[in-house]
């Protein structure tokens, strides 16, 4: 079994200690690569990888990441009463 690919993030802060995030697709016998990378998305999309790659990437006040939330929210609101208005 041969691994797909590893992810490798590290560049957190200078000062801090860097993080390395990896996922390993082993690859079956007789499988087709692309099914080996339709797995590997799948598991990237389950563990939520890229999310909390952007998520510590900086740091973010805990007031302004309430208030993002709120904004994404009204922004939803809107966007449904458009669709209920056409």
């Amino acid at each position: 079994m041969l691994p797909l690919s590893k992810v490798l993030f590290s560049n957190l802060n200078k000062k801090m200690c860097k993080f390395i995030i990896m996922l390993v697709v082993n690859i079956k016998e007789g499988e087709t690569i692309e099914r080996a990378i339709k797995r590997y998305k799948r598991k990237c999309d389950q563990t939520q990888l890229i999310k909390n790659i952007k998520n510590i990437q900086y740091y973010l006040k805990p007031s302004k990441r309430k208030r993002e939330e709120i904004y994404k929210a009204i922004y939803k609101y809107k966007l449904l009463e458009k669709i209920k208005d056409n």
